[in-house]
């Protein structure tokens, strides 16, 4: 008769952490979802292609204080996007996504009046300013620029 009651517990441990888990995973899943839906946007005020790309690095190098993009500038290293950066947007739970000043105009969904560089936020269809251009040009390095994101996203609900 004991050890009836023992199977019994132990099932009744069993479903319980069965019922448990299931719901651990199916929250998890909501947010996935969730956060399916979102997409980062970072415009640059520079032009996409090659040639700019060269005219773009030989600014930056020269007269870096002129130089009109500072996402551009604290975002990329001669090349290329730097480490830190790379490593923090492909940490990202959500989608990013990257466009020049002139493939703005490709999208209907872009007001053309923003001032650039800017980061959207593009959550269920909607658009909306995540960081203007102004609080962009205050950061003096990639780190601050991703604790700057990193209070939009937390303070916007995204992320924890």
């Amino acid at each position: 008769m004991y050890w009836k009651l023992l199977i019994f517990m132990k099932n009744k441990i069993r479903l319980i952490l069965l019922v448990f888990i299931t719901s651990i995973f199916s929250e998890a899943n909501k947010s996935i979802s969730n956060i399916e839906d979102i997409k980062i946007i970072f415009i640059y005020n520079a032009n996409d292609g090659v040639i700019n790309s060269l005219y773009d690095y030989a600014h930056r190098k020269i007269s870096p204080s002129t130089y009109s993009c500072n996402l551009c500038f604290i975002t990329y290293d001669n090349w290329q996007r730097n480490e830190i950066w790379s490593q923090y947007l492909s940490d990202l739970p959500m989608e990013v996504d990257f466009l020049y000043k002139d493939s703005i105009y490709k999208f209907s969904e872009f007001d053309i009046g923003f001032k650039l560089p800017i980061i959207l936020l593009k959550e269920k269809g909607d658009i909306s300013v995540l960081i203007k251009m102004d609080d962009i040009n205050k950061c003096k390095n990639e780190i601050e620029l991703i604790k700057l994101l990193d209070q939009k996203l937390i303070s916007s609900g995204i992320i924890e």
